[in-house]
């Protein structure tokens, strides 16, 4: 009976150890539109032709390092319609079980009166990397992480797998 509950608790705690190591590199693959394209122009440049957008293989990606003294580098990068592009750099530390929390200095834009003289402030953008299981993250961030990423891309990424 002993040797079971040990074995039983072994088995429960193996997805807790899993997340307990995230260092890896993790890649969500997907198509981008790009809409500057006619359909010969996009077949030229080994695009999928769809109706009237021209699709591109792209890949997003999370790559997380050991750092110094159990904190953790993050980098996300992801590519966004027309190649809009994010790329963020952050330490981090695992906050559960099963999420870590990387954070690195940003700005936000704080429009002035009538959309005039605005300027910019500090901000930190906060990225959480959730374990979904011991091979699969999600990239969770908010507004203030739009410093690093071009026209509407963002930082979030839905399930990337480790390589």
């Amino acid at each position: 009976m002993k040797s079971f509950l040990v074995l039983a608790a072994l088995g429960f705690s193996l997805p807790v150890f899993a997340a307990l190591n995230p260092v890896g590199d993790f890649a969500f693959a997907h198509s981008i539109a790009f809409f500057a394209y006619d359909e010969q122009g996009c077949k030229e440049a080994e695009g999928q032709w769809d109706g009237d957008i021209c699709l591109f293989d792209a890949e997003d990606s999370v790559s997380v390092t050991g750092g110094e003294m159990g904190s953790f580098n993050v980098r996300v990068s992801t590519v966004a319609t027309n190649a809009h592009t994010c790329d963020f750099d952050g330490k981090g530390e695992m906050v559960s079980a099963n999420q870590l929390k990387a954070t690195a200095p940003s700005e936000v834009y704080i429009p002035g009166e009538n959309g005039k003289d605005g300027r910019f402030e500090s901000a930190t953008c906060e990225v959480s990397v959730t374990f979904l299981d011991g091979n699969s993250v999600k990239v969770e961030s908010g507004e203030t992480c739009s410093y690093f990423c071009g026209a509407r891309a963002h930082l979030d990424i839905e399930k990337a797998v480790r390589k």
